[in-house]
């Protein structure tokens, strides 16, 4: 790494800027952006969902996790993006973790 090269703020690899995304990361980023919005119904817009217009990042990374949970709970439509989150192994939805969701999964088998 070169005297003007930083780390990626999601992962260890080097880029040209200050808390800047690798492509790798800037394409992962992209993904999620696009399976969100696709995931999310378009009724849910009238009841106006607490994420909308988020960085879906938060909603996708460790990091983000606590801002997310905090987002999701005074969220309209908080029970049936849960629904919707128990058919994802990642990410945040309807306040419960990839790890809460996987449990509740576990439970209703």
């Amino acid at each position: 790494m070169g005297t003007n090269s930083f780390i990626c703020a999601r992962c260890s690899n080097a880029v040209a800027k200050l808390h800047a995304l690798c492509a790798s990361c800037l394409a992962q980023r992209a993904a999620a952006d696009t399976r969100r919005s696709a995931q999310l119904p378009d009724e849910w817009r009238d009841d106006g969902p607490a994420c909308a217009g988020m960085d879906s990042e938060i909603f996708f990374t460790a990091r983000g996790e606590q801002e997310a949970l905090a987002t999701c709970s005074c969220c309209a439509v908080r029970e049936p993006c849960l629904e919707l989150g128990l058919t994802v192994g990642f990410g945040v939805f309807g306040g419960a973790t990839a790890l809460e969701r996987h449990t509740k999964r576990e439970r209703a088998s």
